[in-house]
């Protein structure tokens, strides 16, 4: 981690990172370093919720921002833009809404997202404010993504 801090130091850019980390330790070490400006915590993989919110904690003690990784389904978006509507250091969110074609007959989303401005108005619905469509989802059974890996050969 010290060379993403030797980085942020150098340069005027905010630096954000986080996706890959998967402990508030992580996250404080990041933070000790001050070595980014913007932390992005995977809700899904950092802990979940509590987590997150005490990652948010040491991120505002240190003057950092949070933009949550959510490369997810729809219960992974409701939870970081639930998170981020309690964010003080919040600025925005990675969404993912055109993954799959069948996307909208699973998930009612309460939160409502202006197209115009990509701003969220808060769902009034208990929880995470979405209700899932159990039936729909079981006739689209998990499939294992394979990894996409890309290894290019520089040429001279």
């Amino acid at each position: 981690m010290t060379d993403i801090a030797r980085i942020q130091e150098s340069v005027t850019t905010p630096i954000a990172t986080g996706e890959r980390l998967t402990s508030i330790h992580a996250f404080r070490d990041l933070l000790s370093l001050r070595a980014a400006s913007v932390l992005q915590p995977d809700i899904v993989h950092c802990g979940g919720l509590t987590a997150a919110l005490k990652i948010r904690a040491m991120a505002e003690a240190y003057g950092v921002s949070i933009a949550p990784h959510n490369p997810q389904g729809p219960v992974s978006t409701a939870a970081s833009l639930e998170f981020g509507f309690a964010t003080p250091n919040y600025i925005i969110c990675e969404t993912v809404h055109n993954d799959v074609p069948w996307r909208e007959e699973i998930v009612e989303e309460g939160f409502f997202i202006n197209k115009s401005n990509r701003t969220v108005t808060p769902s009034a619905k208990p929880g995470l404010g979405i209700e899932i469509n159990e039936a729909i989802i079981k006739k689209h059974p998990f499939e294992q993504e394979l990894p996409q890996r890309v290894f290019t050969k520089m040429v001279p």
